[in-house]
C-alpha cells in the first residue's frame, strides 16, 4: 500500500534545525541560559557553565525546575564591572 506524501506547502512550513532567538521584551526581568549565551555573542553552553562555576563575579542562576534563569539586573551589573576593569591602551 502506498503512503500519500505530504504536499509541498506543508513541507515548506516545517522548520528543522536551530531556531532564531526571540527578542527579549524591555519589561523582562529574567533571561534563560540560551538568551544569556546569545547576549554574549552566541557562545556555547560550556562557556556559560565555566562562567557560573569559575568566575566568582558572574551572576549565579536561579533554578525553576530544570530551567536556569538569570536576573537581567545582575547581568547588567556584571557588564558594568567588566567595563570598569577594562584596561585602555
Amino acid at each position: 500500500m502506498k503512503r500519500k506524501s505530504a504536499d509541498a506547502s506543508s513541507q515548506s512550513s516545517l522548520k528543522l534545525g536551530p531556531h532564531s532567538i526571540k527578542p527579549v521584551p524591555a519589561s523582562a526581568l529574567w533571561l534563560t541560559s540560551t538568551q544569556v549565551r546569545h547576549r554574549y555573542g552566541g557562545l556555547s553552553a560550556m562557556w556559560l557553565w565555566s562562567k557560573v562555576n569559575y568566575d566568582a563575579d558572574f551572576p549565579k542562576p536561579v533554578y525553576l525546575g530544570n530551567r536556569q534563569l538569570y536576573a537581567i539586573a545582575e547581568l547588567d551589573a556584571y557588564d558594568r564591572l567588566m567595563m570598569s576593569r577594562r584596561v585602555i591602551a
